[in-house]
């Protein structure tokens, strides 16, 4: 089953693509929105990235912190999606372990 609205995230304990661990603890007290795509390498996934970075001041303004998972490696990531100069947390996941938390479907 899936998390539902106004349900708590679950917690998880990860290593952003600048190497820098984070915890969903750390944003305790503010709108999140967990992000999830296919591979670095997906056009559409860097299409819906290119589209976050364009709304992110709205967004960051409205206090919304984005975290956007892949289920791909740091490298391939950095070749891809690292390119844009995302404002934001990017969190590579090749094994799907914050995928599998979250009970998100492997596409």
């Amino acid at each position: 089953m899936r998390l539902k609205e106004g349900e708590k995230a679950i917690n998880f304990t990860v290593t952003d693509l600048s190497g820098k661990t984070i915890s969903l603890e750390d944003f305790k007290d503010k709108k999140i929105l967990l992000s999830f795509y296919r591979y670095a390498s997906c056009p559409l996934c860097n299409l819906r990235i290119s589209q976050l970075i364009q709304q992110y001041n709205d967004l960051k303004k409205k206090g919304l912190v984005i975290i956007a998972f892949f289920q791909s490696p740091k490298e391939s990531m950095l070749q891809y999606v690292g390119k844009q100069n995302v404002p934001f947390l990017l969190i590579p996941d090749p094994e799907r372990e914050i995928y599998k938390l979250y009970r998100i479907e492997k596409s």
